[in-house]
């Protein structure tokens, strides 16, 4: 795998985010947590993905529908 950025980027320490076969790179200062979220633990409400984190309920936004 090859990939391509400006210098700075690189420079960045970044977390590699994985969509289908492309890769991705994220900020570290930009993520606040990291959740491993089961598929079973995934509900709908009001039309949307959300997951119960210690009690509060996140809404989820798919990578793949950013890009």
């Amino acid at each position: 795998m090859r990939m391509t950025a400006p210098l700075r980027t690189v420079l960045a320490r970044v977390a590699v985010l994985a969509v289908g076969e492309e890769r991705f790179g994220a900020p570290l200062h930009s993520i606040q947590e990291i959740v491993r979220v089961r598929r079973a633990e995934i509900s709908t409400l009001r039309s949307a993905d959300a997951v119960l984190v210690r009690g509060e309920v996140v809404p989820l936004t798919r990578l793949a529908a950013l890009v």
